[in-house]
């Protein structure tokens, strides 16, 4: 209970005092000071809420100012290089010495193919040449030896030039990417290598030296050394060994496998030479506002999508009419079709020509000069991509008199003024064939545009396009 208010002084005698006993949570909030005036009481909640208001502006503030300074991006990635692990020789995979995402070190064992019919070869390859130096009376030891060392030195150098050609191509790609002392070592392992390989050389020509005039000349001894050193070369490619620190990707092997020559095994992942790439998008939109004088820059991911996000600014959709010229790369006409509109009067989402200089298909119907005489009515020195792709029937290119017609054709072409031709040599019963069963037929690669692609593989709409394009003849 609080105690009652008293009134001013010098007030009424006959003014009522104040009830007592009253709870002081029904009071007024202002009371009167001594000269009569309202006093004001303060409200902790008023002030906690412009407390939390202020900090929120002041986050809020510093968020745009580390924006700035310090941009945050969640367009990241690890990039290293990858190559394919591919045998040399054939052979049936008796040992895996690595599982799926494993990092390895270099020179661990990857995959151990099976030596028998290697190991047999070497040996075979030894006694023909121990058998042709018996003949002439000569000891072959030294000769033996010094091919071995040589076949072992030209191994570890093309190891040595396979990894100065990655730290060359990643250099290249990106030349903050490697730090000068790896790009040092990997010159200096493969003039180590390269010196290697001189010295072993050297040794086998003391060795066959050795020989005398005779027996080093002879060709049946020169034939079993050059066989022995494949032999012995085809062994050491049984066993593949990582070349460097890295990670084993894309692993879908199992003991018992036939392991074709050139078949990829599996993915080896670089993680010496790995680096981080991260797509900072607001210092990237600054700067070419700056480079250009604009005031704001939209960054997009590719040409398509910029030339998208005009045409939707421009409120340009279905019923529009977007006219294109004819000579433009793929993604203008693209574009168009994405928005609703059509830039040439063809049915929606229906595809235009293959190619910047290919005809239309079924409008090529004067034959392959006509096409390209239509083609060099355009100037292509000024553009530099001017794609255009030709079909043929397989029954046109059968003799050497057709493929010589080919050829003149062509170089007809881009004498006079043509940058550009590629062709696809299949006919139209090959591809329907391989629409209905595409099983039989998944080895069956196109030409699409400006790439390649297996035809299996390829959605139904622009196989159709291709089945569809004009089949021409050289008598054209």
């Amino acid at each position: 209970m609080s105690e009652p208010e008293r009134g001013p002084v010098g007030g009424s005698p006959d003014e009522a005092p104040p009830e007592t006993g009253s709870d002081s949570r029904t009071s007024p909030k202002r009371r009167e000071g001594a000269g009569g005036s309202p006093q004001k009481t303060s409200d902790p909640a008023r002030k906690i809420t412009l407390v939390v208001l202020g900090l929120c502006v002041i986050f809020f503030l510093l968020y745009l100012r580390a924006d700035r300074v310090m941009p945050y991006t969640d367009q990241a990635r690890i990039i290293g290089f990858s190559v394919p692990v591919v045998p040399q020789v054939p052979g049936y995979v008796t040992e895996i010495g690595v599982s799926l995402h494993d990092v390895v070190e270099p020179g661990h064992l990857l995959v151990q193919l099976d030596t028998t019919q290697y190991g047999i070869a070497v040996r075979s390859a030894r006694a023909a040449l121990d058998n042709a130096i018996q003949q002439l009376g000569v000891q072959s030891a030294g000769v033996e030896a010094a091919a071995a060392g040589l076949a072992a030195a030209r191994a570890q150098r093309t190891i040595a030039q396979r990894e100065f050609d990655r730290v060359q191509s990643i250099s290249q790609r990106n030349p903050n990417a490697l730090s000068q002392s790896d790009r040092d070592r990997a010159t200096a392992a493969l003039e180590q290598a390269v010196a290697q390989v001189e010295a072993s050389e050297a040794d086998l020509e003391r060795a066959r030296a050795a020989l005398g005039a005779e027996g080093a000349d002879n060709p049946a001894v020169r034939s079993a050394m050059a066989a022995l050193e494949q032999a012995e070369f085809n062994l050491a490619q049984t066993t593949l060994r990582a070349p460097s620190d890295g990670a084993i990707e894309s692993l879908m092997l199992d003991v018992g496998h036939f392991a074709g020559a050139g078949q990829p095994l599996m993915t080896f992942v670089t993680t010496s030479r790995a680096w981080i790439q991260a797509d900072l998008r607001e210092e990237l939109e600054q700067a070419l506002a700056d480079y250009v004088g604009a005031r704001h820059c939209v960054a997009v991911a590719s040409g398509t999508d910029a030339l998208q996000i005009a045409l939707m600014a421009l409120g340009i959709g279905a019923g529009d009419e977007v006219i294109t010229v004819p000579f433009t790369f793929f993604a203008t006409a693209e574009v168009i079709a994405l928005t609703g509109a059509t830039p040439d009067g063809r049915r929606a989402h229906e595809t235009c020509a293959d190619g910047t200089v290919s005809p239309m298909r079924g409008r090529d119907t004067h034959g392959p000069t006509a096409v390209m005489r239509s083609a060099l009515r355009i100037n292509q020195d000024p553009y530099q991509a001017t794609l255009m792709n030709m079909k043929f029937h397989p029954s046109v290119l059968q003799s050497d008199e057709d493929l010589r017609k080919l050829s003149v054709m062509i170089k007809t072409y881009l004498e006079h003024g043509g940058k550009h031709v590629q062709f696809n040599v299949v006919s139209r019963e090959t591809l329907l064939k391989a629409q209905q069963t595409p099983a039989q037929y998944r080895d069956l690669v196109v030409r699409v545009a400006g790439y390649s692609a297996y035809f299996t593989q390829l959605n139904s709409a622009v196989q159709d396009e291709v089945i569809a394009r004009t089949e021409l003849s050289l008598a054209g």
